[in-house]
């Protein structure tokens, strides 16, 4: 009971911040309106920040993908293991990890 009670002076303490004080008077809701809409921005602000640092680590995370297969692809040129042009075309294609795992299953 004595946690609800300190709450409580937090949670208007909190909201007194949050919406400002209700005794300036009439004036208070534009007011209000204004810093909702301030604080709006500000967030639409940050949040299409995020959303372009997403698309970028998703662009990154693919480019880095076709690296890597591109990188796999000739290794098994060298190692004579042959390439993946070969594959059957209706089949799903197989990641070089798996195709290794399947190479040495079967060694």
């Amino acid at each position: 009971m004595t946690q609800e009670k300190a709450a409580k002076p937090r949670l208007r303490r909190r909201l007194r911040d949050l919406f400002g004080d209700r005794s300036v008077g009439a004036s208070e809701p534009s007011r209000l309106h204004t810093d909702l809409n301030a604080r709006l921005t500000v967030v639409e602000t940050a949040l299409e920040h995020l959303e372009a640092a997403l698309e970028g680590l998703q662009d990154a995370t693919h480019r880095r993908s076709q690296l890597d297969d591109q990188r796999n692809d000739e290794l098994m040129r060298r190692t004579g293991r042959g390439d993946r042009s070969g594959e059957d075309r209706g089949a799903p294609p197989v990641s070089a990890a798996t195709e290794s795992r399947q190479i040495r299953t079967e060694e």
